[in-house]
């Protein structure tokens, strides 16, 4: 709510009555997209299109941990894609409050072929998932580790995890098994949620992946707003 007021954040209200957008999954994801390329264009230049247990992170220091400073050498490419990689939850079975996702999760598996993008807003345009887009003629995204393009693929063989990553968090026992039980079918349209995935990811989460915390350690700490969210949020 604080980003919200200082105008970090754009909350937007959605309704779940918004028609199904041709060619894409079933399930909101492809809708909510939808609107964010549509409003989007008239303001922004690039928006990356990752969910809220999500985070791209920097991990070349030649870039001093910027994602503005690896975009700017790709504005004439249609996206600039990275590689997601899975974090379990090490055997934290509940949070502790303000206990946060970046500091506390450092377990992963190996980093995948599957894609996340950040899409130039002149060039891309809503893909069939959540893992690709469409291109203006011409156009193409690339992965800036090797300068490898993708037309329109969810994802890349050889994956890497520089200079950019999208860490995908499990987060707690406790969060996943209530996420299975209230989310069965997710909102994508794509999947089925059932506590096996997670249990093997949280088996198979045996890597060291620090840029989270690290991200954590270089944020600027404030206090906690002391007032709540108002009913409309």
């Amino acid at each position: 709510m604080d980003y919200v007021q200082e105008g970090k954040v754009q909350y937007t209200a959605f309704s779940s009555d918004s028609p199904r957008v041709a060619n894409f999954a079933m399930g909101l994801q492809g809708r909510v997209y939808q609107q964010c390329f549509e409003q989007g264009r008239e303001y922004f230049k690039w928006m990356a299109f990752i969910d809220l247990d999500e985070f791209i992170l920097v991990t070349d220091p030649q870039y001093n941990y910027s994602i503005p400073a690896v975009l700017k050498q790709y504005e004439s490419h249609g996206a600039v894609v990275a590689h997601w990689q899975r974090l379990g939850s090490a055997g934290v079975v509940e949070r502790k409050p303000g206990q946060g996702v970046l500091e506390t999760f450092t377990k992963c598996m190996k980093v995948c072929e599957h894609l996340k993008g950040i899409a130039n807003l002149e060039y891309a345009f809503l893909g069939p998932n959540a893992h690709q887009f469409t291109y203006q003629d011409g156009k193409r995204g690339i992965r800036p580790g090797d300068g490898m393009m993708t037309q329109g693929s969810h994802n890349l063989p050889n994956p890497m995890a520089s200079p950019l990553v999208v860490y995908h968090y499990n987060g707690a026992v406790a969060e996943w098994q209530d996420r299975v039980q209230r989310l069965r079918g997710g909102i994508s349209g794509m999947t089925n949620k059932s506590s096996v995935q997670y249990e093997i990811i949280d088996r198979e989460s045996t890597e060291d992946c620090l840029a989270g915390r690290q991200a954590h350690g270089a944020m600027v700490r404030r206090p906690k707003p002391t007032f709540g969210c108002p009913p409309s949020y």
